[in-house]
């Protein structure tokens, strides 16, 4: 699902997910692995949606909030734990 490069770019987010310390090859992989257990975890939502106006699919985490952004086509685009706003208009509009 994830490219080394867009786990690079993304992984000022990767503390969200319980990834702790500065980007390398083994917190790379510890980020990937921790996007693959977000997205396959029975309690998260797959929501069709938006994002900056492109269509995505949101696996969000009604819990914890937090949300992993792919494309349609299931690249890893970025994920974080959102705010109560962003939750809010994911839920109600399928977007960010």
């Amino acid at each position: 699902m994830s490219s080394s490069r867009q786990i690079q770019a993304k992984f000022k987010h990767a503390a969200d997910f319980g990834v702790s310390g500065t980007y390398n090859k083994a917190n790379a992989a510890k980020f990937n692995a921790s996007i693959n257990q977000h997205i396959n975890n029975p309690h998260v939502q797959k929501i069709h949606g938006a994002y900056r106006g492109n269509p995505v699919i949101h696996y969000l985490d009604p819990k914890t909030g937090l949300n992993i952004i792919s494309s349609r086509s299931g690249e890893f685009i970025s994920g974080w734990r959102l705010n109560s706003v962003q939750l809010q208009s994911i839920r109600e509009h399928g977007g960010l």
